[in-house]
């Protein structure tokens, strides 16, 4: 019965990513014979756990993690491989309202911003708590330099729609290479939506919304997929963004669910049968 089969999205990219992460943080790189192996495992086993429900996944995920019983600034002599799952529903639950960051950094040219490690979340913490303070449900990050160019949103990708054009920003060392973000690239190209991938300052942000130009405002990441913005803020100015009528974030968040879920034709060998 395919209704019951069992798919993981892309477990080979997030493989790639785990293994580029190892490298950047010195941690010796486990063979992809031993991830795949372990995913299988773990996915037979938990299987009950995967809902037929619209919107909701198993959320995977593999982790490496320094073990030796040591008090020392330098590399592990041990180190775990494990991998955790957990029922997922959809991740947020409204647009959210978002706020430009013009002081603190979530990553820096030559560190460790694309790296998929713990550090990065525990660095955006204490500023994402003030930007709640202020009202707000997430943090829109910056270049540690001029804080004009946009790099992320929170924990995901950030993608703009100016007219009929979707723009996101480039990646880069301080900029996760997102699995979701390409795939969100890749459907929104199938579904004939011009991309551009290139930088995006704060300022032209302004202006394209000053415009009426800005019709669109997205996150994605494995979690929510596509996470819709409905507002940002600037130093003391807030931005409403009107909803539009066929909007890119929802055709492109049907394409990507329908190929996940063995709906559609899987043209780039996305998919993963268990």
């Amino acid at each position: 019965d395919t209704k019951d089969q069992i798919w993981l999205f892309r477990p080979k990219d997030n493989y790639e990513r785990l293994k580029k992460s190892c490298v950047r943080m010195n941690i010796p790189v486990l063979p992809l014979e031993y991830f795949f192996k372990g995913l299988e495992k773990l996915v037979s086993l938990e299987n009950k756990w995967i809902s037929n429900k619209p919107g909701a996944s198993l959320y995977i995920r593999p982790f490496v993690f320094s073990s030796s019983a040591m008090l020392a600034a330098s590399p592990s002599l041990d180190y775990k491989f494990l991998i955790i799952c957990s029922p997922g529903a959809a991740y947020y639950s409204k647009p959210l309202s978002v706020y430009v960051e013009d002081k603190f950094s979530r990553a820096a040219p030559g560190g460790a911003g694309f790296a998929k490690a713990a550090g990065n979340y525990g660095a955006a913490f204490y500023p994402t708590s003030l930007a709640i303070s202020k009202g707000f449900d997430q943090i829109v990050w910056t270049d540690s330099e001029s804080h004009q160019k946009i790099e992320e949103v929170g924990t995901m990708s950030i993608i703009f729609r100016l007219g009929d054009k979707l723009v996101t920003p480039k990646t880069s060392d301080t900029i996760l290479d997102g699995v979701t973000r390409n795939s969100v690239i890749q459907c929104a190209k199938d579904l004939g939506i011009e991309v551009e991938e290139r930088d995006i300052t704060v300022s032209e942000l302004i202006s394209e919304f000053k415009s009426g130009n800005l019709r669109e405002i997205f996150g994605c990441g494995t979690a929510a997929v596509i996470a819709p913005i409905s507002s940002f803020g600037y130093k003391d100015e807030r931005f409403e963004i009107r909803e539009v009528e066929n909007s890119y974030a929802d055709s492109i968040k049907t394409s990507i669910v329908n190929i996940q879920q063995n709906l559609s034709e899987d043209y780039h060998g996305w998919r993963h049968k268990i």
